[in-house]
């Protein structure tokens, strides 16, 4: 449970108190923890051409925009994790957002500038549904697989910042990060000789909306469309070629998108080209440092054989050396 305050000064001046609460309750009979969490958000607007959006908001105050204004937001969210097993993990969760004055960026013209786009009013939900794999042992099978569906909208009417169009008050506009379906998987073997480790990652992403003027009886409709589905799929490896005590000396292997699907992610406008996922990236590299496992935005010094020294809290010893887990849902 926490509170945070903050205040912003650009357009005027606003002060939100953000409150913040999250419970868990584990039932040992079942071997089940519920959980629930409330979320208010506060979000400044982004600061790229944020002076021009405020300029041509207020240019344009008559057909409803005006000064940039922050993003407020209510984030509720509740699940439930199971032990299915002795090493398996069902978890399930569902959340709802709102919020006002919600950011959208719109391109002025053809310049390639994108400007700040208030909406009155957002609104996603989703659930996910994921399995873990998760052994007491630093060696064997681990993984997880996950999915998640979600829906995302912004309301009109344009409360703020640059608006190029006119939208009806009640209107729903898809946002361009409004992906629906994401399935996401991810499995590593470790094994104790020379603590070899490989794994691999795949994703699916349903698509996300674009922008198409189509042609309807010789005139132009615009129209949102969804690009093709894809898939991806990552590889790593490692394996110590020296060590010791705690100085190690790794090989390390790792390709991104293996099959080089360059799959189209998204369009802002007529005006813009569509904007395509990376190509197949390779890394190899020779590590030579402290054993260290990666956690958070730091690490954790490692005793022997990969596991936590006793001056480490069990908390911050994840259970296996890899990869971060991918994201889920549309982040």
């Amino acid at each position: 449970m926490g509170a945070r305050v903050d205040r912003w000064e650009l357009f005027g001046a606003e002060t939100e108190l953000s409150p913040r609460v999250g419970l868990a309750y584990h039932l040992p009979a079942s071997r089940s923890v519920a959980r629930f969490a409330y979320n208010r958000l506060f979000t400044p607007p982004p600061i790229e051409y944020v002076l021009l959006a405020d300029f041509l908001g207020d240019a344009r105050a008559g057909t409803g925009a005006g000064d940039v204004k922050p993003y407020t937001q209510h984030h509720v969210e509740a699940g439930w994790s199971q032990q299915v097993h002795r090493d398996v993990f069902l978890n399930l969760g569902a959340y709802r957002h709102t919020g006002e004055n919600a950011f959208e960026t719109t391109e002025l013209s053809n310049s390639r500038l994108f400007l700040p786009t208030n909406f009155q009013e957002a609104r996603a939900n989703g659930v996910e549904v994921g399995v873990d794999v998760r052994p007491d042992a630093q060696q064997g099978l681990s993984g997880r697989v996950q999915y998640a569906l979600a829906k995302v909208e912004f309301v009109a009417p344009i409360s703020g910042g640059f608006a190029a169009e006119a939208h009806e008050p009640g209107e729903e506009i898809a946002p361009a990060f409004d992906q629906r379906h994401t399935l996401t998987s991810e499995a590593f073997y470790r094994h104790p000789w020379r603590h070899a480790q490989v794994g691999v990652v795949t994703r699916y992403g349903s698509g996300t909306p674009v922008e198409r003027n189509i042609d309807v009886g010789g005139e132009e409709v615009e129209q949102i469309v969804r690009p093709p589905d894809h898939w991806t799929i990552d590889l790593s490896a490692r394996i110590d070629l020296w060590r010791r005590g705690e100085q190690t000396v790794s090989f390390e292997f790792d390709v991104t998108n293996l099959t080089n699907n360059i799959y189209a992610i998204g369009k802002e406008s007529e005006a813009t080209p569509v904007q395509f996922a990376p190509r197949r990236p390779a890394d190899v590299a020779v590590l030579n440092g402290r054993l260290t496992r990666r956690e958070g935005h730091g690490s954790v010094p490692m005793g022997r054989d990969g596991v936590c020294p006793q001056s480490v809290r069990p908390d911050r010893c994840p259970s296996a050396i890899g990869p971060a887990p991918a994201p889920s849902g549309n982040e």
